[in-house]
């Protein structure tokens, strides 16, 4: 069995793509929509990894992120921050909370499963060709995939 991800952003299209992207890896890929539906899900059950949104609707990113590390249970979830802000900004988020890295929106598939694979090691993956692909804005196929 995979590893279990969990992608976090209110994106439904950016979801699908990560989704589409991670189970073609052979990942377990969980999307959640808001930091309430994360914290719930958490509460049924735990995740491997989480790709987190920094901009949720309903909760900040920052706020989502400490409640996860205040829990005894969750608090070694590896965390890898996805945002939409500058690089400065994010490398500055990414220095002051505890994340397993970030991901600039928008960003390759290559940098996304570069952020994984760290993040579990080369047992955690598979070899795809899905990395040579580029997710936004040219990865036309796979959008199109995903907008299915």
């Amino acid at each position: 069995m995979g590893k279990r991800v969990m992608i976090v952003d209110d994106d439904p299209t950016l979801v699908r793509l990560c989704r589409l992207i991670l189970e073609r890896e052979g990942y377990q890929v969980l999307g959640i929509f808001s930091g309430g539906e994360c914290l719930n899900s958490l509460r049924r059950g735990t995740v491997d990894l989480i790709l987190l949104d920094v901009m949720l609707q309903d909760m900040d990113g920052l706020e989502l992120l400490g409640k996860i590390r205040a829990n005894d249970y969750w608090r070694k979830i590896p965390v890898i921050v996805v945002t939409g802000l500058s690089k400065w900004q994010a490398e500055n988020y990414a220095r002051s909370n505890p994340v397993a890295g970030y991901l600039l929106k928008p960003f390759q598939v290559a940098r996304l499963l570069e952020q994984v694979h760290r993040v579990f090691g080369s047992n955690g993956h598979r070899d795809s060709e899905a990395s040579k692909e580029v997710l936004l804005p040219r990865g036309k196929p796979l959008l199109q995939e995903a907008l299915r």
